[in-house]
């Protein structure tokens, strides 16, 4: 390899110095070639250069950018086919609901008609924990305390199904509500429609957050619920006390090389970014972060 690289750069060398003829091209190549080599390396040395280096500076740059080229535009039919699908699959889920007389989520997540919802159903009564229990899925709360003394209570689907024991996933997703939410907004829709049920059968460890003040976090350790001292807060607050005492949370409770797969709707997109751009270690625990209609503030 090295003497067909010597034999390229002796040929380009000796046309750019006009030494290569026709009268000058050998019969026996081997040999003209290791003549010429000799040549070609005073020439380089004249010049102030090794041959790597005139080798880079003449060739290097150009083939690497060649192949680039090739690659990028391999990534682009890849990117472009990807596209191609998923256009496809969102026409078929138009035309379904246009022939059955739906919307078009109802074609995307059909309706189950196995939990109708009534007046008279004990479900609209329950609470996040007895609404997932209902539903055969194994539920824990967990009690935080945050470091300016809010009581927060967590839900948690730990593994998919109505097993007692059964080990815990490695990928863990965290789920924060929105404005006036709580973590039964994740679970109200029920099992193949809420996003807690679709991620735990999916084969992830799912937590539910529950912001100070909502139903299940109106607690603190001094502060009376009925004052104003408790309610006295915005969602700075949240993002600097109650993310925080909620991701070190389950940090220690799994391991400490753990990553999230933070999902949060409305404000609770506000408090992740919130979070990631003043305590910048947690940009390291969470593994990505979706933002579900990302509120403006």
């Amino acid at each position: 390899m090295k003497l067909l690289v010597v034999a390229l750069l002796t040929l380009i060398v000796l046309i750019k110095t006009n030494e290569c003829t026709s009268s000058w091209f050998p019969e026996n190549l081997v040999q003209t070639i290791a003549k010429e080599t000799s040549l070609v390396k005073d020439y380089v040395k004249e010049k102030g250069r090794s041959l790597k280096k005139f080798y880079i500076d003449n060739f290097h740059s150009k083939i690497k950018s060649y192949f680039n080229f090739l690659h990028r535009n391999d990534e682009t039919v890849k990117d472009d086919g990807k596209q191609a699908r998923i256009k496809r699959k969102f026409k078929d889920y138009i035309e379904d609901a246009e022939a059955n007389d739906k919307v078009v989520f109802d074609s995307i997540a059909p309706k189950l008609d196995k939990y109708p919802c009534s007046t008279d159903d004990p479900a609209i009564h329950m609470t996040t924990p007895q609404l997932i229990a209902l539903h055969g899925y194994t539920s824990e709360s967990h009690t935080i305390v945050t470091d300016d003394g809010y009581i927060l209570t967590m839900h948690r689907i730990p593994h998919a199904g109505n097993v007692t024991v059964a080990p815990v996933p490695r990928k863990t997703a965290l789920l924060h509500h929105g404005l006036l939410g709580s973590s039964a907004d994740w679970v109200i829709p029920g099992p193949g429609k809420g996003l807690a049920y679709v991620l735990s059968d999916a084969g992830y460890d799912v937590w539910l957050a529950n912001v100070r003040g909502n139903t299940y976090s109106r607690a603190h350790v001094s502060r009376n619920s009925d004052s104003f001292e408790f309610w006295n807060f915005t969602f700075h607050e949240v993002s600097q006390h109650d993310l925080p005492a909620i991701i070190d949370y389950i940090v220690e409770k799994k391991s400490s090389d753990v990553k999230i797969n933070y999902i949060g709707h409305s404000m609770g997109t506000t408090v992740l970014f919130a979070l990631l751009s003043t305590k910048l270690q947690y940009n390291k625990v969470l593994r990505a972060g979706y933002a579900l209609a990302p509120s403006r503030t």
